[in-house]
Protein backbone atom coordinates (compact mmCIF):
# COMPACT_ATOMS: atom_id res chain seq x y z
CA UNK A 1 0.00 0.00 0.00
CA UNK A 2 1.13 3.79 -0.72
CA UNK A 3 1.22 5.74 2.38
CA UNK A 4 1.30 9.24 3.07
CA UNK A 5 5.09 9.40 2.97
CA UNK A 6 5.19 7.71 -0.12
CA UNK A 7 3.94 10.87 -1.90
CA UNK A 8 4.25 13.52 0.35
CA UNK A 9 8.28 12.85 0.63
CA UNK A 10 9.63 9.84 -1.67
CA UNK A 11 7.70 10.87 -4.91
CA UNK A 12 9.35 14.41 -5.36
CA UNK A 13 12.91 13.17 -3.96
CA UNK A 14 12.51 10.88 -7.05
CA UNK A 15 10.89 13.86 -9.65
CA UNK A 16 14.59 16.08 -8.63
CA UNK A 17 16.36 12.86 -10.12
CA UNK A 18 14.18 12.56 -13.32
CA UNK A 19 14.22 15.98 -14.94
CA UNK A 20 13.07 15.89 -17.81
CA UNK A 21 12.92 19.40 -20.19
CA UNK A 22 9.45 17.73 -21.32
CA UNK A 23 8.07 17.54 -18.01
CA UNK A 24 7.27 14.87 -15.38
CA UNK A 25 4.23 12.84 -14.75
CA UNK A 26 2.84 11.19 -11.74
CA UNK A 27 0.30 8.31 -12.50
CA UNK A 28 -1.91 7.11 -9.51
CA UNK A 29 -2.83 3.57 -10.05
CA UNK A 30 -5.51 2.27 -7.76
CA UNK A 31 -6.47 -1.24 -6.77
CA UNK A 32 -9.68 -1.19 -8.55
CA UNK A 33 -8.26 -0.59 -11.83
CA UNK A 34 -8.83 2.90 -12.45
CA UNK A 35 -5.77 5.50 -13.37
CA UNK A 36 -5.26 9.33 -12.67
CA UNK A 37 -2.76 11.66 -13.90
CA UNK A 38 -1.87 14.13 -11.17
CA UNK A 39 -1.81 17.75 -11.88
CA UNK A 40 -1.17 18.28 -8.11
CA UNK A 41 -1.62 17.41 -4.52
CA UNK A 42 -3.02 20.11 -2.48
CA UNK A 43 -3.29 18.35 0.66
CA UNK A 44 -1.57 15.40 2.69
CA UNK A 45 -3.47 13.64 5.89
CA UNK A 46 -2.65 10.70 7.51
CA UNK A 47 -5.40 8.57 5.93
CA UNK A 48 -6.45 10.50 2.57
CA UNK A 49 -5.12 12.75 0.75
CA UNK A 50 -6.81 15.48 -1.52
CA UNK A 51 -5.57 15.58 -5.34
CA UNK A 52 -6.14 17.32 -8.65
CA UNK A 53 -6.49 15.07 -12.06
CA UNK A 54 -6.31 15.70 -15.60
CA UNK A 55 -9.02 14.73 -17.26
CA UNK A 56 -9.43 10.67 -18.28
CA UNK A 57 -9.03 11.75 -21.97
CA UNK A 58 -5.16 12.86 -23.10
CA UNK A 59 -5.26 16.43 -24.24
CA UNK A 60 -3.15 19.04 -26.10
CA UNK A 61 -1.82 21.95 -23.91
CA UNK A 62 -3.95 23.69 -26.27
CA UNK A 63 -7.28 21.56 -25.70
CA UNK A 64 -6.90 21.54 -22.25
CA UNK A 65 -6.94 25.42 -21.75
CA UNK A 66 -10.10 24.86 -23.68
CA UNK A 67 -11.88 22.17 -22.11
CA UNK A 68 -10.96 22.73 -18.27
CA UNK A 69 -13.20 24.98 -16.52
CA UNK A 70 -11.25 28.30 -15.01
CA UNK A 71 -11.63 30.26 -12.07
CA UNK A 72 -12.49 33.81 -11.89
CA UNK A 73 -8.61 34.43 -12.16
CA UNK A 74 -8.44 32.51 -14.99
CA UNK A 75 -6.59 29.51 -13.38
CA UNK A 76 -7.67 26.14 -14.92
CA UNK A 77 -9.91 24.16 -12.59
CA UNK A 78 -8.91 20.40 -12.10
CA UNK A 79 -11.36 17.64 -10.90
CA UNK A 80 -9.97 16.84 -7.35
CA UNK A 81 -9.84 13.29 -5.62
CA UNK A 82 -10.59 12.97 -2.02
CA UNK A 83 -8.41 10.06 -2.18
CA UNK A 84 -7.65 7.50 0.55
CA UNK A 85 -4.12 6.06 0.52
CA UNK A 86 -5.18 2.28 1.16
CA UNK A 87 -6.79 2.48 -2.44
CA UNK A 88 -3.74 3.48 -4.58
CA UNK A 89 -1.86 0.10 -5.06
CA UNK A 90 0.91 1.91 -7.04
CA UNK A 91 2.67 4.98 -8.49
CA UNK A 92 4.12 5.61 -11.87
CA UNK A 93 7.17 8.47 -12.06
CA UNK A 94 7.70 9.15 -15.21
CA UNK A 95 9.15 11.76 -18.31
CA UNK A 96 5.89 13.10 -19.64
CA UNK A 97 5.59 12.69 -23.79
CA UNK A 98 4.59 16.31 -24.52
CA UNK A 99 1.90 15.19 -26.81
CA UNK A 100 -0.03 12.84 -24.20
CA UNK A 101 -0.62 15.89 -21.27
CA UNK A 102 -0.35 19.62 -20.23
CA UNK A 103 3.17 20.24 -17.91
CA UNK A 104 2.92 18.67 -14.63
CA UNK A 105 1.68 20.48 -11.82
CA UNK A 106 2.77 18.06 -8.96
CA UNK A 107 5.70 19.96 -6.99
CA UNK A 108 9.09 18.29 -6.08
Amino acid sequence: MIDRDALEKVAPKHFEGMASPSGMSLVLHLFGGETYTVSSISEYYDTYCVVAVYPAQALSEESLKETVPRDHKGNLIFDRLILPYQAISYVTLTAREPEKQSTMGFRA
